[in-house]
């Protein structure tokens, strides 16, 4: 990052305002054409260190029917000064998909980096994630965080964003044994997420925990609980009854869900 790299986030107002138009653009933004929203809503917000935080924004359904009023979305974001946006895009990524340059209602101008593109939301995740014991074993997570310099955004996918963690070529200039001892890694971050479990999660994690090598083994996922209402957040809430009276709803793997597995099993 630039030394010049802010640490005040915009306000909620000034967040949502700017990110808006730019979500719109993005692939996987789920709501098109006479559908899309003219507002967001922040739904749920966790700082997962200085810099980075995890969001889930909801976007209101013009015509709903049948299904939530809202679909909401998960934005991982990383604050940078403009001169840093550049660096994270993706050859032949979609323009802006790295993030976005904003100018706030106190005049100051920001980047708003996608998590999925910068390392120190991965190290964050990946950090979180292990405290949390959403993992198969330790060794997976910190891989993750130390090796998140050298992600590689893919560039194919329409509703998902999907990150390939290499293993490094020479152990030796490995950034840590964990780094050096775990293969390549892909991680899934979901976009669009809904309450309740998700199979794209819990049925290869069952499967590998009794023994199964024929799919790719997961190592690591998030379970998050977001409120119905806005509410900020200093580390991700997990594993409370979907049905608790104050409102949160369990948003598991399809809900801030990050899948991380070896690639070629």
């Amino acid at each position: 990052m630039s030394d010049a790299t802010p640490t005040q986030w915009p306000t909620e107002e000034d967040l949502l305002e700017a990110l808006l138009p730019w979500m719109l653009a993005r692939r996987w933004f789920p709501l098109k054409g006479d559908a899309a929203p003219s507002a967001l809503r922040l739904a749920h917000c966790v700082d997962l260190a200085p810099g980075a935080r995890d969001l889930i924004v909801a976007a209101p359904r013009g015509d709903a029917a049948g299904r939530a009023p809202e679909a909401l979305i998960h934005v991982p974001l990383v604050l940078g000064a403009p001169e840093d946006l550049a660096r994270y895009a993706v050859d032949g990524g979609a323009p802006g998909s790295e993030g976005l340059l904003m100018t706030d209602s106190q005049g100051r101008e920001l980047a708003l980096i996608d998590g999925a593109h910068h390392p120190a939301f991965w190290r964050a995740w990946a950090e979180d994630a292990a405290a949390a014991g959403t993992v198969l074993g330790a060794e997976g997570a910190a891989a993750i965080a130390q090796r998140a310099e050298r992600l590689r955004v893919t560039t194919g996918e329409q509703s998902n964003t999907s990150v390939i963690m290499p293993a490094p070529r020479d152990p030796e200039r490995a950034s840590g044994p964990e780094d050096a001892a775990t293969g390549d890694l892909i991680v899934k971050l979901f976009r669009v997420l809904a309450p309740g479990r998700n199979p794209d999660v819990e049925v290869p994690v069952a499967l590998a925990r009794d023994g199964w090598d024929r799919v790719r083994i997961p190592v690591a996922w998030s379970v998050t609980e977001a409120r119905a209402r806005p509410r900020r957040g200093r580390g991700l809430k997990r594993r409370r009854d979907p049905h608790d009276p104050r409102g949160l709803h369990r948003l598991h793997g399809h809900g801030g869900g990050l899948r991380l597995h070896p690639q070629g099993r």
